[in-house]
């Protein structure tokens, strides 16, 4: 994506959420199917994880999936006369995020020979009070997401 294309979507987003956004990735979530249920969101058919934008806001953190699918999948549903694929949003609001988790940074004389996990895992208070855990994974760099974190789990603390 262009540095205008993400800097048009973070204005649309900001408009529409009312949060600023500090940062935007690209990311796989799994989760248990309650969790995701909690939130409103739904994984594709037979898929155990769901695509979208993990958004750093001022505020919250969001996960955003665009209405998108495969030119084989719409040929499917259109076949089978299926709903087509909707936009899907869920916040995560300071008060809901127990811990952040970023990985652990891999140092070392032989470290670029091991896959470095790009894995963020959030933990998680839902509706019913039970706890549960998020998983996000990147293909891009996540090592500048500390302040991020630091940010929304500051949040979190002074609102105790």
């Amino acid at each position: 994506m262009e540095n205008s294309t993400v800097k048009a979507f973070a204005n649309d987003f900001e408009q529409k959420h009312g949060d600023h956004v500090h940062h935007i990735l690209m990311a796989r979530m799994h989760t248990t199917p309650s969790a995701l249920n909690a939130f409103g969101l739904e994984c594709s058919p037979g898929k155990q994880d769901i695509w979208g934008l993990l958004i750093f806001g001022e505020q919250n953190l969001h996960f955003f999936v665009h209405a998108s699918e495969t030119s084989m999948a719409a040929l499917f549903r259109t076949a089978v006369q299926a709903a087509p694929p909707k936009e899907q949003y869920a916040v995560f609001t300071p008060d809901q995020i127990l811990d952040i988790k970023l990985p652990a940074a891999k140092r070392g004389i032989f470290s670029f020979l091991s896959q470095q996990t790009k894995t963020i895992t959030v933990q998680i208070l839902l509706p019913d009070q039970t706890k549960a855990t998020l998983f996000f994974e990147s293909l891009s760099d996540i090592t500048d997401l500390q302040p991020h974190v630091q940010r929304l789990l500051a949040k979190r603390n002074s609102s105790f």
